[in-house]
C-alpha cells in the first residue's frame, strides 16, 4: 500500500474547496488545515469580487507597505486605498474553538447567509456566499465584474504613473 505524500502540508499555498455553514454570529467551523495554513494572525477583507478574503497578517502587511509608499495625494491611489481597506478587519479571526469569525458588516457586504463556500486559493482563503459563487462558476456572463475591473484599472494607472504595487 502506497503511503500518502505529506509534503503538500509544508507548501506555502493551499488549494481546496469546501461547502460549510456560517452561524448567526458569523462563525464557521473549518478544518485544521486552514488554520494551520493561515496562522493565528489573519486579516479579513471584502474582495472587489464580493467574497471575504482571509489573508495571513504578514502578506497583508506587505500590501500595506507597498500602498503606503505610493503618492497619497493621487486620486487613483486614494480610491484604490478605499477599495483595499474598506471592510478590512484585523482584530477578528479565530475564536477559542478554532472557528473563523467574520464580523457582521463584512458578512452583510459579502451577502453571507447560511451556506458558504471556502476556497483555498493559493496564498489566501476565500469565503463566498454559495449563491454568488454559483453565479461566478456557472453564469459568468451575468456575474458583475465592475468593481474588479475598476480595481484593475486603478492598479494599472498607478503603475503607469510610477507606483509599485
Amino acid at each position: 500500500m502506497a503511503t500518502k505524500d505529506k509534503s503538500i502540508e509544508n507548501k506555502p499555498w493551499l488549494f481546496a474547496r469546501e461547502d460549510v455553514t456560517i452561524d448567526d454570529r458569523g462563525r464557521i467551523s473549518v478544518k485544521p488545515r486552514y488554520r494551520q495554513f493561515l496562522g493565528e494572525e489573519i486579516v479579513l477583507r471584502l474582495h472587489p469580487m464580493g467574497y471575504v478574503e482571509v489573508l495571513k497578517l504578514a502578506d497583508f502587511e506587505e500590501q500595506v507597505r507597498r500602498i503606503q509608499a505610493l503618492d497619497q495625494m493621487d486620486p487613483d491611489v486614494q480610491l484604490y486605498r478605499k477599495l483595499v481597506f474598506n471592510y478590512t478587519y484585523s482584530e477578528e479571526g479565530w475564536d477559542n474553538q478554532g472557528r473563523l469569525v467574520i464580523p457582521r458588516p463584512l458578512r452583510e457586504a459579502a451577502g453571507l447567509k447560511r451556506d458558504v463556500i471556502l476556497i483555498g486559493e493559493n496564498m489566501n482563503v476565500e469565503v463566498w456566499s454559495a449563491e454568488l459563487r454559483h453565479q461566478f462558476d456557472f453564469k459568468n456572463d451575468t456575474f458583475d465584474m465592475s468593481r474588479t475591473k475598476l480595481y484593475g484599472e486603478l492598479y494599472q494607472r498607478i503603475r503607469q504613473n510610477g507606483g509599485q504595487l
